[in-house]
């Protein structure tokens, strides 16, 4: 129940109190009762269950009859009544997809007994009346489960009572319901009565409730660290803020209340929040918001202001050496050239994956996490926690090691390939893997299979297939294994067995699509993804003539993508991400505007220290404008009616004097400063500059008489002479738009600045342009191309301390140590390169410098953020509360 009115809350004390030391006469209770029998004794209109429910089995039972709306009304109140402060039949409920019935009151049919019928239908509906009200909870639950203790107070913590603030001192006692205050600059820590730990910010207000299975935090606003202790069976800790409801039993949190709304965010344990009807789980490193308006941010900034900030960090920083141990463990998988087993795969196959048999280094992964788990108290504590609240899930490190003795049976790698139709039929699913030890991968496979029945108390529908010939009929879906002929294969169907099993041959190498994936394994692969689109969208392209989207797909080349592939792979210590589009045939429509692969001379016009670069190149830009123009002219007859009498009425053409003068290369560049204003720069190969120009001048006028008919300000068009360069500049008349640009060496130069117009002439003439940098070309994949259609080019590490070094010292002390983590961040990154190439019938897209993005990397520098306040650490730290066995 949250405290925001306060006055109400005093009259409802008062109210409580009198209800407790009032007690109504013998006849009052007798005609009331007699009243209440009258209406419950009536016919049911809904029979229930009249049995006396003792344990929460008795409410999960209610389940069905509460979403179907043939609960009783006594019963349903006591349903709604236990499952508010009971989480487990709440979280039942909640898995059910219940939604609330609208209310109803049905009678019940008689109990033996009129007094016990009285007896009881009063206290139901007292106990109704309680729950509207909200007073229930408060009245049963003692006030002690809801008392706490100024554990820690920096600066002014004040109790909020009759319109005063009264101080409150460290080691002073909160009485239950009480609200606090922390002022400007406070932090202070509360500890509660079951050992949780709450640490408020500076302007932070909240009131600790009692509840019958434990208390809740009334958090009215600000922001709160909550490190919930372990909670006894049937208990809970609860944070209220006015728009949602977060439930725990041992976890740390993070809730944040503003004007805009509510934000929750989870550093370890799991989290239930509740907002209306929406339920929402929230596991370590999660945030949910109440609003959309309320953008997500990392985990350490929300606990940033933290007086203590190092417990916490210490958990995200244990967290990021796992992620990258793993990381490592995994970047270093060889690139494999071919595989026997992709010849088996069925003509039909339409979705092809291949990944590297990593078992061993994921068990290796799991057994240096289990060491530092028990090297670390805080994350021994977290995982005992999950432990004890999961007693039957299986042990990781063990899993784990399960996994890495199965593959150290297989071969190099594992193959999955789904094959047949998808259009009414159930596909096939095969799983291939070589083996030189067959016995040995039987025995394993047999063993795990009897560990996973006895532990799942059930059979488990796989089949070891020791004869093709007499597969064994199995009720539904069946997964069969066979190992024979130095290879294992899985699948769901027998069918598929026995055809690996009696060796006949597969006309798979012979399709466009294994044609598609032995060129990926001509240049090695680790993980390898590939999928048949035309397969898959073969059945909406059957419908799609009489479709006019359909159509226009088809005559821009777009329905002409036949595979689409995507792979991981190191090469020479570089981590490449690459992405392959497949034609059906030769590239046309848009797919075919992009250009073939060529030297881009635009790059010379960009300085070493550029922070982002994007260039492409593009067929013949006259013939992309006639393909337009052409399905213009068929799809919208009448806006190409209107382009056309503009160019009559002007004597302009857009293909001729617009695009026939560019030269097909265009690049732009933020090669300046990056704040306020990123320094951007345009250049583009122009063959007839004057034609261009005049084209230019012949829109503008057009546009003035526009702007001058709405009474905006109008375009100016000058020019000057400035180092042997003629510069031209368009203007508004109010000043506020400015545009510059030149025309050298063939290139059309442009940029809001003129200086940057002039540096990049210097830059060109120097010769010491971007291409000549080492950064820049070590950015550049490793592979056999010397030309690329497009590029992308960014300097994270420079990036990074442009922003730093652009903000102003008299920023907050908090956010300047964010700012010089992130600076950090970025300076530990690699370059990053995206690569095109326009082939004749497909695109190929290369990415390098991706381990920005690696989580371990991110994880590691968060928890290396000095998170202290501005104000100062904390004279005295207090120890980290034990955690619970149950979360």
């Amino acid at each position: 129940m949250n405290t925001r009115d306060h006055d109400r809350k005093d009259i409802l004390d008062r109210a409580t109190e009198e209800l407790r030391g009032s007690e109504p006469p013998e006849t009052e209770i007798e005609a009331s009762a007699g009243r209440v029998w009258h209406r419950l004794a009536a016919p049911a209109e809904v029979a229930a269950d009249p049995g006396v429910v003792r344990d929460c089995a008795g409410f999960v039972a209610m389940i069905d009859a509460y979403r179907q709306g043939t609960l009783p009304a006594a019963r349903r109140e006591l349903f709604e009544d236990h499952t508010r402060t009971c989480v487990e039949c709440r979280r039942a409920l909640w898995a059910s997809h219940s939604t609330r019935p609208a209310a109803i009151r049905p009678a019940v049919s008689a109990w033996s007994g009129r007094r016990r019928w009285a007896l009881a239908a009063a206290a139901v509906l007292v106990a109704a009346v309680g729950v509207k009200l909200g007073v229930l909870d408060r009245v049963l639950a003692p006030a002690a489960n809801a008392t706490a203790v100024a554990e820690r107070v920096d600066g002014s913590l004040f109790r909020v009572a009759d319109g005063r603030l009264v101080p409150v001192a460290a080691a002073e006692k909160v009485a239950a319901s009480e609200v606090v205050r922390t002022g400007r600059g406070t932090r202070a820590v509360l500890r509660l009565a079951d050992g949780s730990r709450v640490e408020m910010n500076e302007h932070s207000e909240l009131a600790v409730e009692p509840r019958r299975d434990g208390a809740a935090v009334a958090l009215h606003r600000g922001d709160v660290i909550v490190e919930a202790a372990q909670q006894a069976a049937g208990r809970h800790l609860y944070v209220d803020a006015p728009d949602c409801e977060v439930s725990v039993k041992g976890t740390v949190f993070t809730v944040s209340h503003g004007p805009k709304g509510s934000r929750v965010s989870v550093l370890e344990g799991e989290v239930w929040v509740e907002q209306g009807d929406a339920v929402t789980k929230l596991a370590p490193g999660q945030q949910a918001s109440t609003q959309v308006n309320i953008a997500p941010v990392p985990v350490a900034e929300e606990v940033a202001w933290s007086g203590d900030p190092q417990r916490y960090a210490a958990l995200l920083h244990e967290l990021s050496e796992v992620s990258k141990q793993v990381m490592a463990k995994l970047a270093d998988v060889p690139l494999r050239y071919e595989s026997p087993l992709v010849p088996l795969l069925r003509a039909d196959t339409f979705i092809f994956a291949t990944v590297p048999n990593v078992t061993r280094e994921l068990a290796d992964a799991g057994t240096d996490l289990e060491q530092r788990i028990q090297a670390n108290p805080q994350l021994r504590a977290w995982f005992d926690q999950q432990r004890a609240a999961n007693p039957n899930a299986p042990d990781f490190v063990e899993v784990l090691a399960r996994f890495r003795e199965l593959g150290s049976f297989c071969g190099d790698e594992f193959v999955v390939a789904v094959a047949g139709t998808t259009e009414g039929g159930h596909p096939n699913v095969v799983l291939l893997t070589e083996t030189a030890d067959e016995a040995g991968l039987v025995a394993a496979i047999r063993d795990n299979l009897q560990r996973m029945s006895s532990q799942a108390g059930t059979e488990i529908p796989v089949v070891v297939v020791d004869d093709p010939a007499a597969i064994p009929v199995q009720p539904g879906h069946a997964l069969y294994i066979l190992v024979a002929g130095g290879r294992a294969v899985a699948t769901d169907s027998a069918e598929e067995i026995v055809r690996l099993a009696g060796g006949a041959p597969s006309t798979f190498t012979s399709t466009p699509f294994h044609a598609q994936i032995a060129r990926c394994y001509r240049d090695g692969v680790t993980w390898l993804f590939a999928a048949d689109v035309e397969h898959l969208t073969r059945h909406d392209a059957a419908g799609a003539p009489g479709c006019s989207d359909g159509q226009i797909a088809e005559e821009l080349g777009l329905r002409d993508v036949q595979y689409v592939i995507f792979e991981h792979k190191r090469i020479a210590e570089q981590s490449q991400l690459r992405g392959v589009v497949a034609f059906s045939r030769d590239r046309r429509g848009v797919p075919a505007w992009l250009g073939a692969p060529a030297p881009m001379g635009a790059l010379e016009f960009v300085s070493p220290n550029a922070y982002a670069v994007g260039c492409i190149l593009s067929k013949e830009p006259g013939r992309i404008a006639d393909e337009f123009l052409a399905a213009l002219r068929t799809h919208d007859p009448e806006g190409f009616g209107k382009l056309t009498q503009f160019e009559s009425e002007h004597g302009f053409s857009v293909r001729d004097d617009l695009a026939a003068p560019l030269g097909g290369e265009f690049l732009v560049a933020v090669d300046g400063p990056v704040l306020p204003t990123p320094a951007w720069k345009l250049v583009v190969l122009v063959e007839d500059p004057a034609r261009l120009q005049q084209a230019i001048a012949k829109l503008v006028a057009e546009a003035n008489v526009h702007l001058a008919a709405a009474g905006k300000p109008t375009l100016a068009i000058t020019t000057s002479e400035e180092g042997g360069a003629t510069f031209t500049t368009l203007a508004s008349s109010d000043g506020v738009a400015r545009l510059h640009w030149t025309f050298w060496d063939g290139y059309m130069v442009a940029a809001a600045d003129r200086v940057l117009i002039t540096e990049a002439l210097r830059t060109k003439q120097s010769g010491l342009s971007l291409p000549t940098t080492t950064e820049f070309r070590a950015s550049l994949p490793v592979d056999g191309a010397q030309q690329y259609s497009a590029l992308g080019f960014v300097n994270a590490a420079r990036l990074g301390s442009a922003i730093a070094s652009a903000i102003p010292n008299t920023v907050d002390a908090n956010a300047q140590l964010g700012l010089g983590e992130l600076k950090k961040l970025l300076a530990e990154s690699s370059t990053m390169a995206l690569c095109v190439t326009g082939e004749d019938d497909r695109i190929l897209i290369t990415s390098t410098g991706i381990d920005l993005l690696n989580p371990g990397r991110i994880l590691e520098r968060l928890a290396n953020m000095q998170l202290s306040s501005p104000h100062g650490p904390a004279a005295t730290a207090s120890e980290p509360s034990p955690k619970g066995a149950e979360i």
